[in-house]
């Protein structure tokens, strides 16, 4: 699975997704991170941000806002959106990785 997480450079989640300038993929496989890497949005914003993120191969996206349409946009690509996450980036992908997300973050 490929999470494609809303990144600024102090690693930390950035506040809104349509605005991101970064984002950091994690690869996993079996519960455990195989692969890391920073992304630029290459100043893409709002529904160009899908193009990218189906460009990734990415599965879910971890982020803090969304907007409720392009959270079903994406949905609707077959990306899961999980947002009103923020804090650190790498603390947010292992808290999901350990099924520590609760239900009502999944936006459907």
């Amino acid at each position: 699975m490929i999470f494609a997480v809303t990144y600024n450079k102090d690693n930390t989640i950035h506040n809104q997704f349509e605005t991101s300038e970064f984002f950091k993929l994690y690869e996993t496989e079996n519960g455990q991170i195989i692969n890391v890497e920073a992304v630029s949005t290459l100043g893409k914003r709002d529904n160009e941000l899908l193009d990218i993120l189906s460009l990734l191969e990415a599965d879910a996206v971890i982020c803090n806002n969304i907007s409720n349409s392009l959270a079903q946009l994406l949905n609707g690509e077959g990306i899961l959106v999980y947002s009103k996450c923020c804090g650190n980036v790498d603390a947010a992908v292992k808290k999901f990785l350990k099924g520590e997300f609760s239900l009502d973050i999944k936006i459907t």
